[in-house]
């Protein structure tokens, strides 16, 4: 029971609003069904922790303008702790860190490796993270745009424009924003700010609210608005096989974050053009969810879901769509729609109760924004 009301003070306070008495009372009633036990040990760790082999969200220091000194904090295991290195940051390039410490030659470490990064930044980009952490949206975009003229560091410049991409994908500006990803990658072709892109996860995602595509976008020079044409037009009947062979070259040709962000929509294929899939290739897909940074672990969620849902596996699918919700979702629509088949499963499955708690602590959250936190994760931004 405590462990119950010890997790919507937690979700409360990540997004900033203190849990009501009331509704605590409420969730203490709720909290009687042995189904919400599994539920609050879910979301302790979505909300507390998230998948910790599998987490890059890294955090920077505020700014500090009298000394170039960085420091890599490394996570600790099972059986050794953590540790911390002081050096420089020589580049952030795909899923690594190549860092120089103190005492001399270069190190590299994996994102999936470190628990954060800790280096200056201009105020200018302190203050457009903390814009986006408040989804004033046009103002963060202001904010980034004014701190890449004052950023030196070609790491750096990418991190900005993978923030800035967060503004403009919330703002409905999806060709501004598929050209910053294409400047990114002009550096880093295995960037993970490809995630960053208008891509459709969810076949309720409204028309209205994507990237306008035409079906000769599948055609396109750009590899990345042909992955976006792929995500949007993936579902009509028309365009599914075009679409699929696309997903299927990408996947083949292309490396880093594109490369699997492309394996996970060929995933979407099962159900919509092709044979629903079966127990064992979810479970598969599952497995192998957890191998995938925090970012593309919770996208993989709400296709599994998607997937458990077909099979009627409820209890699954929920979980999944509980995830996308509250860790790392990519955009706000993705995370209005999984959000809201959570919502309809615990409705239909009679635990409305435990819906609307969730509506009450996040319905002017969730469907306006991402969940993430600027003040201790930035890189990831």
């Amino acid at each position: 029971m405590q462990t119950a009301v010890v997790i919507l003070r937690i979700v409360s306070k990540q997004r900033g609003r203190p849990a009501g008495d009331d509704c605590l009372g409420r969730l203490q009633a709720a909290a009687m069904s042995p189904w919400w036990a599994r539920a609050v040990c879910l979301l302790c760790s979505l909300v507390v922790s998230g998948p910790a082999a599998a987490d890059e969200g890294l955090k920077a220091r505020p700014p500090v303008a009298t000394t170039r000194v960085d420091a890599v904090v490394l996570r600790g295991t099972e059986f050794l702790r953590g540790r911390q290195l002081a050096g420089r940051i020589v580049d952030v390039v795909g899923d690594t860190v190549l860092f120089r410490p103190g005492r001399g030659g270069r190190e590299v470490f994996h994102l999936r490796d470190v628990e954060s990064l800790r280096f200056g930044r201009s105020e200018a980009w302190e203050r457009g993270l903390v814009l986006l952490e408040t989804r004033q949206w046009n103002e963060a975009a202001g904010q980034l745009r004014d701190a890449l003229g004052q950023e030196e560091r070609a790491w750096g410049i990418r991190e900005i424009r993978g923030a800035l991409c967060r503004s403009l994908n919330a703002l409905g500006k999806y060709d501004e924003c598929l050209a910053v990803i294409e400047r990114i990658l002009e550096s880093d072709p295995d960037s993970r700010h490809v995630l960053q892109l208008p891509l459709v996860w969810d076949p309720q995602v409204p028309e209205g609210d994507r990237m306008s595509i035409a079906d000769a976008d599948l055609n396109s020079e750009s590899a990345l608005r042909r992955l976006v044409a792929a995500t949007s037009l993936l579902q009509r009947e028309e365009n599914f096989d075009a679409c699929r062979e696309e997903l299927r070259s990408l996947y083949r040709n292309s490396r880093g974050t594109l490369r699997l962000v492309a394996e996970l929509q060929l995933w979407r294929c099962h159900g919509l053009g092709e044979a629903t899939a079966t127990v064992s290739q979810v479970d598969r897909w599952q497995e192998r969810s957890r191998e995938l940074t925090r970012e593309l672990r919770s996208v993989a969620s709400t296709v599994i879901a998607q997937a458990n849902l077909r099979l009627n596996r409820q209890d699954l699918a929920l979980e999944g769509f509980l995830w996308c919700s509250f860790v790392s979702p990519p955009d706000p629509r993705t995370a209005a729609a999984a959000q809201q088949r959570a919502k309809n499963l615990m409705e239909q499955t009679g635990r409305g109760e435990l819906s609307t708690l969730i509506s009450e602590q996040s319905s002017d959250e969730i469907s306006n924004t991402t969940v993430d936190s600027h003040d201790t994760k930035s890189p990831s931004q």
